[in-house]
């Protein structure tokens, strides 16, 4: 007994494999840049940058001299 259909991979059984394959991608790139950095992190390191900048454009407009002092305590 022949088999009369040929031996293979039909056009829907390959696009079901890179369709899982994409999605099984896109669960990873998700997972390892959340594990990268923490976006609390920064925000806050946004927030600080912005607040020193203020400072620098208020010194340039007053005259005065202001200091940024980072102890353990925050």
């Amino acid at each position: 007994m022949t088999d009369a259909r040929p031996r293979g991979f039909t056009l829907v059984e390959i696009l079901v494999v890179l369709l899982v394959i994409g999605i099984l991608t896109g669960i990873a790139v998700v997972s390892l840049s959340a594990l990268g950095h923490a976006p609390r992190s920064e925000q806050v390191a946004r927030r600080l940058a912005g607040l020193v900048e203020l400072a620098s454009q208020q010194a340039v407009l007053t005259g005065s001299r202001y200091g940024l002092r980072v102890d353990r305590d925050g």
